[in-house]
């Protein structure tokens, strides 16, 4: 008795029993997932949205804090670059000076305004960082104390806005 008709024949005669094995075999498996395979994924997913929180708060302080940090240098080199024009407007330095450094929030932007102002072509770049520094030393003046104290408190005004703004 062997063959398709055996095969048959054993399905005919313990079909019963099959089909209670079957239902078995289901129901430990439904159990299984239920019990054990169910409660480790979700506690791995669980894991992994902590994971991400912990993850995107870390990249939002170091954002604030770089943010922070941007603010108060461009607050820092607005008050070098008010004194640098401050000494332009009231004429004890040339008028370039004041062409430079009128309304740089940066270094970038009265750089940029540098190249403007005296022409740099690309062919001149190597030197411009030289020649600029020299340029800002003669742009500097001693200005009196009631224009610094001015200058001074404008830069605390632009601290706190920062510190407002990005949290200290």
């Amino acid at each position: 008795m062997s063959g398709p008709n055996a095969t048959r024949e054993f399905m005919k005669k313990h079909w019963f029993k099959l089909s209670l094995l079957a239902l078995g075999i289901f129901t430990v498996w439904t159990v299984y997932s239920a019990l054990v395979i169910q409660p480790e994924k979700a506690r791995w997913e669980e894991t992994l949205r902590a994971e991400a929180t912990r993850l995107a708060e870390e990249s939002n302080e170091r954002l604030r804090q770089a943010n922070l940090e941007l603010c108060l240098s461009e607050s820092e080199y607005q008050e070098t670059s008010s004194h640098l024009w401050m000494c332009s407007s009231i004429g004890r330095v040339q008028k370039s000076c004041g062409d430079v450094f009128g309304g740089a929030r940066s270094i970038f932007d009265a750089l940029n305004n540098y190249r403007t102002v005296f022409g740099v072509s690309i062919t001149q770049q190597q030197d411009i960082a030289s020649k600029f520094e020299t340029f800002i030393e003669t742009c500097n003046c001693g200005l009196e104390k009631y224009r610094r104290d001015e200058l001074g408190q404008e830069k605390i005004d632009r601290d706190k806005l920062c510190i407002e703004k990005y949290g200290k």
